[in-house]
């Protein structure tokens, strides 16, 4: 009887012990997310800060120059030579200047998501990657997705942004889809490509890379509530579906 009562209590410290151990590893979950939440929020709040000084700055004054010499190039018109060449030549590189700025800046801080929408910007996305890799990328993009808050679209944006960027690097890929729907009190959002797969038995080095940035695009919808499924098959390719809740 006293051995049976020993090990019953054994038992009971052992068991609360565990629910210890099980509440305390909740809450270090939970102030995880939240400190992930903040150090992202903090990141965009960054991105979208320096995108407007690099902008802003920046193009002014590669614009005045360009403006400036569109001038010496007028004057130059009556005395044909070294000069005018020279000057379009420099017209020509302040002008690439310009739109790598355009480019970085877009990429910092998407300011036509908050201008105009998430659609204008998912469109600008896709013909940049588009133009880059010659891939055809098809987009199939409801209006109903511009209802969401905007920390939702951005995080519907980001994920968009970097699903898109790895299809368009896997090899034998000729094809990309991008689709948002309206769900069952959710906005989906689908990215697939016909790209080719390796054996899910042997991972490559990119798959692990990418299964880190799979986990950090799980975490970021985290933030909204949204959830991520990705299936890949040797045959189809990679699909990736994104669900965040409305409202």
């Amino acid at each position: 009887l006293d051995a049976s009562k020993t090990t019953g209590e054994t038992l009971r410290r052992t068991g609360t012990k565990h629910q210890r151990l099980l509440a305390q590893s909740q809450r270090m979950q939970k102030q995880l997310r939240r400190l992930s939440r903040q150090v992202m929020t903090e990141r965009e709040n960054d991105r979208r800060m320096i995108s407007h000084d690099l902008y802003a700055v920046i193009s002014q004054a590669l614009i005045g120059i360009n403006l400036r010499l569109e001038h010496l190039r007028r004057e130059a018109a009556a005395n044909p030579g070294d000069l005018d060449s020279n000057v379009r030549s420099t017209q020509l590189m302040l002008g690439s200047s310009i739109d790598i700025v355009r480019q970085y800046s877009h990429e910092m801080g998407p300011t036509v998501l908050d201008e105009l929408g998430l659609i204008p910007a998912l469109e600008i996305l896709a013909g940049r990657i588009e133009k880059k890799t010659r891939i055809s990328l098809g987009l199939e993009l409801s209006t109903e997705v511009e209802m969401l808050p905007l920390d939702k679209r951005l995080v519907l944006y980001r994920i968009a942004e970097e699903a898109l960027t790895h299809a368009s690097t896997r090899p034998a890929v000729d094809r990309i889809g991008l689709s948002i729907r309206r769900g069952t009190g959710c906005i989906r959002m689908t990215v697939r490509d016909n790209g080719r797969v390796a054996s899910p038995t042997r991972p490559s080095r990119r798959q692990r890379s990418e299964s880190v940035e799979i986990m950090g695009m799980k975490e970021r919808l985290a933030m909204v509530g949204g959830v991520l499924r990705v299936t890949s098959r040797p045959t189809t390719g990679t699909t990736l579906v994104v669900r965040v809740p409305c409202g």
